[in-house]
C-alpha cells in the first residue's frame, strides 16, 4: 500500500531507514501496550495482534493490517495529542529518531504507519495471511 507524500527509495514507498524503524516500531508494540518487561511481551503481542485481527479469525489478512496500523498509534498516543511523544514509548533514542522522519520531536500517525514494516516481511509462508506465530517469530528475529 502506498500513501500519499511518503519518500521513495528505489520505487518504494518504503526506504531503508523506515524499515528498519519497522524493527522499534514492532517492539514497541509487543512491549509498550502495558509498558510491561519483555518477560510479559506474549501476551502485549496477543494484544497487539488482537488490534490487527478485526473479525477475530485469528489471521491478519493484508487489509486488515493495512486498516489497522493508525489504530495502534492511538493506543499508545495515552494523552491524546494525535502523536507519539518521547515518553510514551520504550525505544532508543536512535529508533525514535528514524521513525521520525520529519524531525520535529516526534511520531506523526504516518510516521508510524510507515515506520511498520512490510506484510510480506512477516507472512513468513506467503500465504497472504500473518499468524500470531508468525509476528511472534518475525519479533523475536527483530530482537536477536
Amino acid at each position: 500500500m502506498k500513501y500519499p507524500g511518503a519518500s521513495r527509495a528505489g520505487g518504494s514507498c518504503f526506504s531503508l531507514e523506515t524499515l528498519i524503524a519497522g524493527t522499534a516500531a514492532l517492539l514497541i508494540l509487543a512491549a509498550a501496550l502495558t509498558g510491561a518487561a519483555w518477560a510479559q511481551a506474549s501476551s502485549d503481542l496477543k494484544a497487539v495482534f488482537g488490534l490487527f485481527d478485526n473479525n477475530g479469525d485469528g489471521v491478519i489478512d493484508r487489509t486488515e493490517f493495512g486498516l489497522n496500523k493508525i489504530k495502534v498509534i492511538y493506543t499508545l498516543d495515552h494523552n491524546r495529542n494525535n502523536h507519539l511523544d518521547r515518553d510514551e514509548v520504550r525505544m532508543s533514542e536512535e529508533n525514535y529518531r528514524a521513525i521520525d522522519l520529519d524531525g520535529d520531536g516526534k511520531i506523526s500517525g504516518f510516521e508510524f504507519v510507515e515506520s511498520m514494516g512490510r506484510f510480506e516481511s512477516i507472512d513468513a509462508d506467503d500465504d497472504g495471511l500473518i499468524t500470531l506465530e508468525e509476528l511472534r517469530a518475525y519479533v523475536e528475529d527483530l530482537r536477536s
